[in-house]
């Protein structure tokens, strides 16, 4: 199941702060990789990370408005 069917087919608290946590983790590491595609002026492949950050930063945008607290 994709992760934004999985937002929105759930209210479970747990399960969102659990899509959450991992959605973090693959902003870190693909902040790591752009890092990297920067520092070896790789621009093609840094723009395909900032196509997923932004997909992740929408993801976590929808995880953030199911919470009732904003983590």
């Amino acid at each position: 199941m994709d992760a934004r069917e999985e937002v929105e087919q759930t209210s479970d608290v747990p399960q969102l702060m659990d899509l959450l946590q991992k959605n973090r983790e693959k902003q870190t590491g693909l902040f790591t990789r752009l890092s990297s595609y920067f520092r070896s002026n790789d621009l093609q492949a840094a723009k395909g990370i900032a196509t997923e950050l932004i997909y992740l930063d929408r993801l976590e945008r929808a995880v953030l408005e199911k919470l009732p607290v904003a983590a």
